[in-house]
């Protein structure tokens, strides 16, 4: 039960670092924001173009 930094440090180990698994674990950890975005953006772009329109 940690954190995605926290876990993504772990991967990193003390010796040497496995850099695909480093990468894959890091893509793994974005994925659900991503997916998240992608089914939200309209409201995420209505937000954005409302608050910067001065009236």
């Amino acid at each position: 039960m940690y954190t995605l930094p926290v876990a993504l440090a772990t991967l990193a180990g003390l010796q040497s670092i496995d850099y695909g698994v480093l990468m894959m674990g890091a893509a793994i950890s974005v994925l659900p924001i991503f997916i998240a975005f992608l089914f939200l953006q309209r409201f995420f772009i209505s937000g954005i173009i409302g608050g910067s329109v001065k009236e």
